[in-house]
């Protein structure tokens, strides 16, 4: 098939532009969009929603591959969809995220606030929030951009509610975020505002910040430095520099644009797929001809495909010239087997087509009218007709004079009310003209007028004391510079209005005699200065009340002679002036009782006594029985122990002798190889000596970078101990106060009393919460001046010692922990972990286990040892040395060696390997036979052992008792037995190999036997 001007294209082949290549890979582009409005603790914002969907739609649109955008997240689904956003970002070039919300910055530490937050004190932030540090790492991956967008600068409303933790009465709790720049390359995190200061939600549909934005970040081709550039501006006109912007981090050289650069229509960018090679030569041949015919020839050639949309444009564009257009002639073929083909005149103009009479009918129509709608409905109705650039062209005019219309309108209607002061014709303006230069102007001076509004309507109500007045204007104007000032004014009148109504509270009440309105008013007015003098008059009416009741009560009993009512009387009313009489009237009672028992008993007692002597003697005659046996006993254990001992010491010496032939063995066998050895070492020694100074070199350097590893771990490790000692005192200081407060409230209860005298006064020495010391004195000082009641006659039960408290569970994890047995939190709980602690302490004791009650008695024990007593147990990887567990050496790498190959290194293995495997039956015979003697030892003593064990087991409970009572402390001796053997089993590590490859038995396990 013959090619539309093949020669020419053949002639134009080597002045046309290099063939295309394999495009470059394109950028892969992730974001991470989130927006929180809904929040649950606080007020609502209106604008993060609104402005991180606006985001995530331009995202969408400029091509980024991933866009992961969430609403109102919790805390959980917060971390939850930054670890899923750092998987799908893996390799990306540029990488995203965008935050709008509330955010906070605690001591130098910015947070990102989820919805679901409550952040009652400083401390909740760390579990609660989300630090900038975790945005900022899931970034750092990106290759050539990492950005995090922060809208976060509110004005916060946690910093002014949340309480300061007294370890850190000094942290700073801030509005607005502290700038940090990144660390990593290639980073930028971009504020909102500036540090310290707060960023502003706006009034209209977004917030200014995101509104630049989304004006200037996403123009295709614009560098990201100079896009910031404009956002800053931008953000500063509109706010009239109450908000700057802030970019953070660096960037290197190149040129960096959020959206690439648009694509140049150039042909040599067609893809295959669109257009072959052939197509694309002929219309650059046919472009630089540039006449009608060559079009018309080129869609013949080519009617459809991404040139023929081309051509035809082309050929609109010259049917506007009306010459007429010249026949095409055929050239000839100059050499035989040339084809003929196609040659055009180029001098000659081609004429544009006539328009056909659809088109020409539509356009008389409209051709006169000066609607702008009527041409563009042309203009889209037929895009390729002769026409359209006409009615672009009117429509161009049509559209330039209407710019112009409403330019002068806009400067008449401006001209009307620049000078007036009427806010809602400013505002009327700017809604009507939004396209008008004007606009900045007119929205400045809305600005003014809103302030000089604001100004006007803070100076009628600041000197009022209207409190709905106040509310009312911090209600219409939120983001006004006088909101703090309004909110100051506010507090002051509340705090007016609540002092003018308790004080008219107590006026209605301080003349009544009734002890309930006294409760109701201390109930709702704890803290008011009137709740001491309507405490003092409630206990006034309470003690007048008991008096009435407790003289009632003993005028029914005063002359009764049943003691039971007189104890229940006393019982009662212990305080009570009537309880000594009571108690008299009960002791002459229990007195004659006491005098008609006594005669009984002793008649008892004598009949008793005789029949206690009898069997006096007869155990007596028993223990003189029993005695003998003992002493029997304790002979024959005397003489099987003195036989042990020299049985033992015949014993080690075998073992003496043994280990002597041993290593008299070894010592000729190592004679031997040193030998062998020697002339191998000799022609080593360079090359070793060149190896150990290297490995000396890079040993030194592991050691200094160790050294500053273990330095650094050992700082951390100082910094998180002293955090968590200071938040183990704040708890500890927390219990006792609870504890001390308790104990106060009981011994106010218990009045005058001696004994409550004595603890109040032991409570005011020994007092650990400084905070009740008042308290404490005035307690003691009230219970000195009251009368102590005589305490009752009847004796009564002592109460039992207290265990298991989270006092002493938190001092006996203290005491475990210094014995070595317990390594988990101090917390005073009696969890699994510290039933484990006190398990692993009695069997190191010797005791049965099974017991984990924590009194006073076992603290006692505990503190007595001074040492450790649980064994140091290390975790996989480290090994014990002395009271630290420290990582375990890795084996030197054995310099492998040459391969020998003569006759003399041949010999010398065999003999080695020979020498070796004697070795080795020797050492497993030793082993073997010293495993058996052992188990022999061990079963021969259990043998001995078993007896005096049973017989010590059913010694009578009455000498042991004895014996019991017989000791000098309370607190039980551990009895000192004959030491027994122990048997050492080394089961967990594999029996040392002692040479080379090859040998039996080298996973068996070693056992010996220790005396």
């Amino acid at each position: 098939m013959k090619k539309l001007l093949l020669s020419a294209a053949l002639a134009l082949a080597l002045l046309l532009a290099p063939a295309l290549g394999d495009s470059a890979r394109a950028e892969r582009r992730v974001a991470l969009v989130v927006g929180n409005s809904a929040y649950q603790n606080v007020a609502a914002l209106p604008n993060p929603a609104r402005d991180a969907h606006a985001m995530e739609d331009r995202f969408k649109e400029v091509g980024f591959e991933v866009v992961n955008a969430y609403y109102d997240l919790g805390n959980l689904e917060f971390k939850r969809a930054i670890r899923k956003f750092e998987d799908e970002s893996v390799d990306a070039d540029i990488v995203v995220i965008y935050y709008a919300g509330h955010g906070i910055e605690i001591r130098g530490t910015n947070y990102m606030i989820p919805v679901d937050a409550r952040l009652a004190n400083d401390r909740d932030a760390e579990d609660e929030a989300i630090k900038l540090d975790r945005l900022t790492e899931a970034v750092e991956g990106a290759r050539r951009l990492g950005l995090v967008i922060l809208d976060a600068c509110r004005d916060n409303p946690f910093s002014r509610t949340m309480k300061r933790s007294r370890q850190a009465s000094l942290r700073a709790v801030a509005t607005g975020l502290n700038i940090v720049e990144p660390t990593s390359q290639n980073t930028l995190i971009a504020y909102a505002a500036k540090a310290g200061t707060a960023a502003e939600d706006g009034s209209g549909e977004h917030s200014p910040f995101t509104s630049a934005l989304l004006k200037h970040l996403f123009v295709p081709g614009l560098e990201l430095r100079l896009a910031f550039g404009r956002v800053r501006d931008d953000v500063l006109e509109k706010t009239r520099k109450r908000q700057e912007p802030y970019v953070a981090g660096s960037l290197g050289g190149a040129f960096i644009s959020l959206v690439p650069p648009p694509a140049q229509p150039t042909l040599a960018k067609a893809s295959s797929s669109q257009v072959r090679s052939g197509e694309l030569i002929d219309y650059e041949l046919v472009e630089k001809i540039g006449r009608k015919e060559a079009w018309e020839l080129f869609l013949k050639q080519h009617p459809t495909g991404f040139y023929s949309d081309l051509a035809r444009q082309q050929l609109s564009k010259l049917a506007a010239l009306e010459t007429p257009a010249e026949p095409s002639v055929t050239r000839k073929p100059e050499r035989p087997g040339e084809s003929e083909v196609a040659a055009l005149d180029v001098n000659k103009r081609p004429a544009p087509p006539e328009p056909v009479s659809e088109e020409q009918r539509a356009w008389d129509r409209i051709k006169d009218s000066s609607s702008a709608s009527a041409f563009r409905e042309f203009i889209k109705k037929y895009p390729n007709s002769v026409l359209a650039n006409t009615a672009e062209s009117r429509l161009e005019a049509l559209e330039q004079a209407a710019r112009e219309r409403d330019e002068q309108a806009a400067q008449a209607a401006w001209d009307k009310i620049k000078d007036s002061g009427d806010r809602a014709a400013v505002r009327d303006f700017i809604k009507r003209h939004p396209a008008s230069p004007l606009l900045g102007t007119a929205q400045a001076r809305l600005d003014a007028l809103e302030e000089q509004a604001v100004q006007a309507a803070w100076d009628k109500i600041k000197d009022s004391g209207d409190r709905a007045a106040v509310r009312d204007f911090m209600k219409r104007y939120p983001s006004s510079p006088l909101m703090a000032t309004a909110q100051a004014r506010l507090d002051a009148l509340e705090e007016q209005a609540a002092q003018a109504a308790i004080q008219e509270a107590w006026n209605r009440i301080k003349s009544s005699t009734n002890p309930l309105t006294f409760r109701d008013f201390i109930k709702r007015y704890p803290s008011s200065q009137l709740a001491e003098a309507a405490q003092s008059r409630l206990e006034e009416l309470e003690r007048a009340a008991r008096e009435r009741e407790e003289q009632t009560a003993w005028n029914k009993i005063k002359d009764s002679g049943n003691p039971a009512l007189l104890r229940d009387f006393i019982k009662r009313y212990p305080s009570s002036t009537l309880a000594g009489t009571a108690q008299s009237r009960v002791e002459a009672i229990e007195t004659a009782a006491r005098e008609r028992e006594e005669k009984a008993r002793a008649e008892a007692a004598r009949q008793q006594a005789e029949r206690e002597a009898k069997a006096a003697e007869a155990a007596r005659a028993q223990q003189e029985a029993a005695a003998r046996a003992a002493r029997e006993k304790t002979e024959r254990e005397e003489a099987q122990r003195k036989a042990e001992e020299e049985r033992r010491v015949k014993a080690a010496e075998q073992a003496a002798r043994e280990k002597a032939e041993r290593e008299r063995a070894e010592t000729e066998r190592l004679a031997k190889l040193s030998e062998m050895e020697r002339q191998k070492a000799e022609r080593e020694a360079a090359q070793q000596k060149a190896e150990e100074e290297r490995r000396a070199r890079a040993a030194e350097a592991a050691e200094r970078q160790k050294a500053e590893r273990e330095a650094a771990l050992k700082r951390a490790e100082q910094e998180r101990q002293a955090k968590l000692e200071t938040a183990n005192r704040a708890k500890q200081l927390d219990s006792v106060c609870k504890h001390e407060e308790d104990l106060l409230a009981s011994l106010r209860a218990a009045g005058g009393q001696g004994w409550a005298k004595e603890d109040l006064k032991r409570l005011e020495r020994d007092l650990g919460c400084e905070r009740l010391r008042p308290m404490v004195t005035a307690a003691l000082e009230k219970a000195s001046t009251e009368p102590a009641p005589k305490p009752p006659v009847a004796a009564v039960e002592p109460p039992k010692p207290a265990v298991n408290t989270p006092e002493q569970v938190r001092a006996a994890q203290q005491q475990l922990a210094r014995l070595g047995c317990y390594a988990g939190a101090v917390d005073g709980d009696l969890g699994p972990a510290t039933r484990i602690a006190i398990t692993r302490y009695q069997a190191q004791r010797g005791g049965r286990g099974g017991q984990t009650d924590i009194g006073d008695a076992f603290l006692d024990e505990l503190k007595d040892h001074a040492s450790r007593v649980c064994p140091l147990i290390c975790p996989a990887g480290k090994v014990a040395e002395g009271e630290t567990c420290v990582a375990a050496r890795k084996p030197e790498p054995v310099t492998k060696q040459r391969a020998k190959t003569d006759d003399e290194e041949e010999r010398t293995s065999r003999q080695k390997a020979k020498i070796e495997e004697e070795d080795r039956a020797r050492r497993q015979k030793a082993r073997i036979e010293e495993e058996d003697r052992a188990r022999r030892q061990k079963a021969k003593v259990d043998e001995e052992e078993r007896p005096r064990r049973k017989q010590e087991a059913s010694r009578p409970e009455r000498q042991e008792r004895q014996e019991r009572q017989e000791r000098p402390e309370r607190r039980p001796v551990e009895r000192v037995s004959r030491p027994e053997p122990r048997v050492r089993q080394e089961a967990a590590a594999p029996r040392p190999s002692y040479g080379g490859g090859g040998g039996g038995g080298g996973g068996r396990p070693m056992i010996g036997v220790g005396f």
